[in-house]
């Protein structure tokens, strides 16, 4: 019945064996003492018995047989309080896979979970549960725009806009305006800066209706929009809005805090555009300081930070300083995306134009 749900072909055995292990009603067998997943076997007995099959060339993604999931779909269809009970539990999985979906930009393993988490928001929409259908769009959201899988991730995003968008506002105003916004940024991305600027202000309309002035989550909605305005051209009132959510996000967290690290590098690209270089470059090397004391050496998020702060150094006149950044930038973004990924194809044609190509230490994408 559970992977009768589950959009098909695209059943894993490690959410089956979660769901079986977290469903109460089902009481599984005791196990040997070296099977660490007492659900283990019977997902494996399922597929001895061609009821589950592996997809070909894929060893944990498995296919339900077509006539047995037509005859569980109609079963369910005919028990509600059944279908409802297994929906509750796939919301769980949703929520924990969801959340864990953020590490798919550096385990490479994890990103075999986005294209189901995907389609199990449909299933979520079909079945009238709007609300879980949007907070896993949202998870999903950061790893598809962080691995530029920007079209996939505005067709999810959208679907919300046309139908589920005013109902999920007045029922859940944080996870609806959360869409918008990240719906916002994938517009401009892709380089639709009118879409983009229209669904962030809906976002704030929101929020500014639902949160009190000085609310964290007005601060990130400021700062995308400023995202956005700069790209358009309006610097001034990109500059206005970044400054607001620092002032929000500083009374609130501290200037340490990795949320900040966003807005000082914003503001840092912001002034840069204005002609404030050294005011760029300290704004710059603020985000910097807070991620080295965050992240991991070689965590991709510096791999941005460090390309951004080399155009800043070039365009000071420090041209060796910009070299070495980009080639830091280089082994961190390699290691982690493909080739024609784009931030290592900016960070590879900036090292091609100014620093004499990738060096011989460089490892290849």
């Amino acid at each position: 019945d559970y992977a009768a749900l589950i959009p098909e072909d695209t059943v894993l055995k490690p959410w089956l064996t979660w769901l079986l292990e977290n469903d109460e009603a089902i009481e599984l067998p005791e196990t040997p003492g070296f099977e660490s997943n007492p659900a283990t076997p019977i997902v494996d007995e399922l597929d001895r018995l061609r009821l589950l099959r592996p997809l070909e060339g894929e060893r944990d993604t498995l296919s339900l047989h077509r006539l047995l999931r037509r005859r569980r779909v109609e079963h369910l269809a005919d028990d509600n309080d059944l279908r409802n009970q297994l929906l509750d539990r796939l919301v769980d999985l949703a929520e924990f896979r969801g959340e864990a979906s953020h590490g798919a930009v550096t385990d490479k393993s994890l990103r075999t979970e986005l294209t189901p988490l995907l389609r199990l928001t449909d299933v979520f929409l079909e079945h009238d549960r709007p609300a879980a259908a949007a907070r896993l769009a949202n998870w999903v959201h950061t790893p598809l725009r962080a691995l530029a899988r920007l079209q996939e991730d505005r067709v999810s995003l959208s679907r919300f806009i046309r139908d589920s968008a005013w109902s999920l506002e007045r029922d859940d105003p944080a996870e609806a305006a959360a869409l918008l916004s990240n719906l916002a940024s994938t517009l401009k991305d892709l380089g639709d800066l009118p879409g983009a600027k229209r669904q962030m202000e809906r976002s704030i309309e929101i929020d500014e209706k639902h949160f009190d002035p000085d609310h964290p989550t007005l601060a990130v909605s400021y700062s995308n929009l400023a995202v956005i305005l700069q790209s358009l051209g309006d610097l001034l009132g990109a500059k206005l809005r970044i400054e607001r959510a620092i002032e929000i996000d500083e009374k609130h967290y501290g200037r340490d805090h990795p949320k900040l690290a966003t807005r000082y590098s914003n503001l840092a690209s912001i002034l840069q555009g204005l002609g404030d270089l050294p005011g760029a470059k300290t704004q710059m090397e603020r985000a910097i300081a807070i991620d080295e004391k965050h992240f991991d050496p070689d965590h991709p998020t510096l791999a941005i930070r460090y390309n951004n702060l080399a155009h800043i150094e070039l365009k000071l006149g420090n041209k060796p300083e910009a070299c070495d950044l980009w080639r830091r930038a280089y082994r961190i973004a390699a290691k982690h995306f493909d080739a024609d990924h784009p931030h290592v194809q900016t960070i590879r044609k900036s090292l091609e134009a100014h620093c004499g190509g990738i060096p011989d230490d460089c490892p290849a994408s």
